[in-house]
């Protein structure tokens, strides 16, 4: 698989990004929150990976979605001015790039 980005814009979209840890649960352990949000080609890899690993699929979203939240989320973090964002602004990030419903909350 090949991710193109040009000018800062991703445009080449292929694939599927698999988010195996609700939003909520992310800082329990980041370390296998990470190792389990992966890029696939598509979601009958996401289900393949899943049961080899006996683990239930979480959330999938588009190349899309996953880049422009990737973009909300470490756009400032370098800034000597960065702060933590608050839990309604990490949601309305989400909402923004159109992830919604319980996987997402950050209050469950």
């Amino acid at each position: 698989m090949r991710l193109e980005i040009r000018h800062g814009t991703l445009s080449r979209t292929e694939g599927v990004v698999h988010f195996g840890v609700p939003a909520a649960r992310w800082w329990d352990n980041i370390g296998f929150t990470c190792s389990t949000t992966l890029l696939f080609r598509d979601e009958e890899h996401v289900d393949r990976w899943c049961a080899a690993r006996d683990m239930h699929r979480g959330a999938i979203v588009t190349i899309d979605q996953a880049w422009r939240l990737a973009h909300g989320w470490y756009r400032d973090k370098s800034e000597p001015f960065w702060r933590l964002q608050t839990v309604e602004e990490t949601e309305a990030l989400f909402a923004e790039v159109g992830l919604s419903g319980p996987f997402w909350s950050l209050r469950g």
